[in-house]
């Protein structure tokens, strides 16, 4: 304790020298603090020397005499006690111990006064000090009846090692979170009778809160870094699951405390103060800066300037290359002098001024997107060139075939699905069947040529950031120039696909179902095609294969994901065609009615289909009073879709369980909870759950 003497001499000598440079001899008593709060280890042992639990924390008491030395500064005297406790239990640790503390020191506090209005109620402070402390380590090894704990792989703890010739006959126990073995007698890494006391440097944060003109309240937070690794008795010196990490152990102090001051001394009035409330009024007039910018407002010559911009002696934004835009909206801070830029500072060019003068021209001629109608979905613009341009760089062109309707005829279905390449494009509330991904608008032209040569209506789209645009009267163009060179019987130089509707186009259907299903469904299905049918049914297909052998695969992978019910079928000239057909007669035609009707019992595998309960859902933060209930569970997971967050508890075969759970639920904590369902770990509805489970 002959650190803490001193530290007691040296808070004496300080507060001596300040009373005696008073003006007065008014005497200044230090205050005088009382609190509590919390211990929270930080060391080895808790995580696999990663060890920091903040729900794991002890009492802990603080008495504190402090003194201030200057306005923005308070040396405190204090003294702390409590304890320290930390488990850590997996498969390959078992480690716990708890260990008194207890020390004093001296601390530094900084309260910003300079900086604050002195009139506040509220005083942040950072602090840093130097302690002594001592501590006393024990470990929970043995029950209340002296058995030894022997932690097994499946999570108990018996009387006997797992690997013991009399393991069968062993006895559970639990833990009586006695701490009874002396970690430093014990010697288990051969540390020896290592000193039980050490320094440490607290470093904290917190606030004082003023409640009367001599009675605050004060709220922080201290991190103590010591000099040892010794708190757990545990450190890179052990062996096996008791070596450590090279570094020193540290704790967390958290607490509150009320403090008194005996004799407060008032501080002296201003000069402002003395000259009366008029000219204190004029002083605060002078001193107000709305937009914090550092330029009081009775000189800000740019009132309300963003608090990200940087501002000269004017409290104007700066403007380094002067093309007008502030350098805090300025994408292009130093833009060459005199050069015309647009609104976030970029420097123009002629194709710029191009590409305006002509969406100015054509904006006489379209509208804006409409997305409630499949038919007026697409934005119209104008081509420049055939070839991609600079200001055309991201864009890509695809061929649409097919109508926009929602339901397609039996014919129209065989004929979309016999184009090898087809596939599905969502856009707004409408599906469009799709051809095609061309980085230049002649290859997509020409694409469109070939596909109605064939039978198919074709309309050519340009898509660019994820906008679909109207390029039709560029279209026309090159479809002239295109016919204008087969007239003259030459061959035109195009990089356009090959691929004929006269060729075999395998595919794999996985079902067809007389209700459009989720499509969380078959998330798991990236080349999937969709098709309503005006027969009431919509058709679920999955991939394009050149053979049967590939198809075969594909729908064995099908299968694995359990979609059990998926078959082959085969296209040819814009109809289906039986296998058999296509293999002449090398194979048997295993696949079913392509037309007909799927029961979803029958089609997806019901090992993995489950009722489920959902707790909650939520697109934004969860509130922390539900995550702390949620906390408080252990048969709940979290799945993520769409930017939202599902919070799902149980696993049930029948609908009669999942709502006799259901009615378990705390419904004021959980006033949203459903029943949901699960497929292969994907969220679908209730009721495609009952279908699958035939429930």
């Amino acid at each position: 304790m002959r650190s803490i003497k001193r530290a007691i001499f040296i808070f004496l000598i300080l507060s001596a020298g300040d009373l005696l440079g008073q003006e007065d001899n008014n005497w200044i008593r230090p205050q005088f603090g009382v609190g509590v709060g919390t211990f929270t280890f930080i060391g080895d042992v808790g995580d696999n020397n990663n060890g920091y639990g903040w729900t794991v924390s002890d009492f802990a008491y603080r008495f504190r005499m402090s003194h201030g030395i200057y306005d923005f500064m308070d040396a405190s005297l204090q003294f702390t006690a409590g304890r320290l406790t930390s488990s850590e239990r997996s498969l390959e640790r078992n480690l716990n111990f708890q260990s008194e503390i207890r020390g004093g020191g001296l601390n530094l506090m900084f309260n910003f006064d300079p900086l604050l209005s002195p009139k506040r109620l509220i005083s942040p402070y950072v602090s840093i000090g130097i302690e002594s402390f001592e501590f006393l380590s024990k470990s929970d090894l043995y029950d209340a009846q002296g058995r030894l704990y022997h932690y097994w792989t499946d999570g108990t703890i018996r009387d006997l090692a797992q690997n013991s010739p009399n393991a069968d006959n062993s006895v559970l126990l639990n833990r009586d979170y006695t701490y009874e073995s002396d970690l430093r007698e014990l010697d288990l890494d051969g540390l020896g009778d290592y000193d039980e006391r050490s320094f440490a440097i607290p470093i904290g944060l917190g606030a004082n809160v003023d409640l009367s003109e001599k009675a605050h309240f004060t709220i922080g937070t201290e991190l103590h870094l010591t000099s040892t690794d010794l708190i757990d008795n545990i450190s890179s010196k052990g062996e096996g699951v008791r070596k450590g990490n090279q570094g020193n152990d540290k704790f967390l102090f958290t607490w509150f405390s009320l403090n008194y001051n005996f004799n407060l001394k008032k501080k002296p009035r201003s000069k402002i103060e003395e000259g009366g409330e008029f000219d204190h009024l004029l002083a605060d007039l002078d001193n107000i800066d709305s937009d914090y910018d550092g330029v009081n407002d009775i000189i800000d010559l740019c009132p309300n300037t963003p608090k990200e911009a940087e501002v000269d002696e004017n409290g104007c934004p700066k403007d380094g290359d002067k093309d007008l835009v502030p350098d805090h909206l300025d994408s292009e801070p130093k833009s060459a002098s005199g050069a015309v830029v647009d609104k976030d500072g970029i420097t123009v060019d002629d194709d710029y001024f191009l590409q305006q003068y002509m969406i100015y021209i054509d904006s006489g001629k379209t509208g804006d997107i409409v997305k409630s109608s499949a038919s007026s979905i697409f934005k119209k613009v104008p081509v420049i060139s055939s070839k991609p341009s600079s200001v055309e760089e991201n864009r890509s062109f695809f061929v649409q075939v097919g109508t926009n309707v929602n339901e397609l005829d039996v014919n129209m279905i065989d004929q979309i699905l016999s184009i090898p390449d087809v596939r599905t494009k969502n856009i707004g509330d409408s599906v469009l069947y799709v051809v095609g991904e061309y980085d230049n608008l002649p290859d997509a032209v020409k694409r469109k040529l070939t596909l109605e040569e064939e039978g198919f209506d074709g309309q050519v789209y340009a898509e660019d950031m994820g906008e679909i645009l109207d390029v039709s009267d560029a279209v026309d163009l090159i479809e002239k120039e295109i016919k204008q060179i087969e007239t003259e019987k030459e061959i035109p130089d195009f990089e356009g696909i090959t691929t004929s509707t006269n060729e075999l186009t395998w595919r794999v259907q996985i079902g067809a179902f007389a209700n459009e299903l989720s499509n969380n469904i078959f998330s798991d299905i990236r080349d999937l095609i969709v098709l309503p049918g005006d027969d009431g049914l919509t058709r679920y297909m999955s991939g394009s294969f050149g053979n049967i052998d590939a198809a075969a695969s594909h729908k064995i992978d099908l299968h694995l994901k359990g979609y059990e019910g998926a078959f082959i079928t085969v296209f040819q000239g814009g109809q289906r065609i039986s296998i058999s057909e296509a293999t002449k007669g090398g194979e048997t035609d295993d696949s079913n009615d392509v037309n007909g009707t799927s029961e979803l019992s029958e089609v997806l595998n019901t090992e993995n289909t489950y009722y489920r309960v959902q707790l909650a859902k939520f697109s934004e933060s969860i509130p922390t009073d539900v995550l702390n209930r949620l906390m408080s569970r252990s048969d709940f997971d979290t799945k993520s879709i769409e930017n939202e967050s599902y919070y799902i508890a149980g696993k049930f075969k029948t609908k009669a369980k999942a709502e006799e759970y259901l009615n378990s639920v705390d419904k004021e904590i959980f006033p949203d909870a459903t029943i949901i369902g699960e497929f292969n770990g994907k969220v679908i509805s209730a009721e495609e759950t009952q279908q699958i489970l035939k429930d």
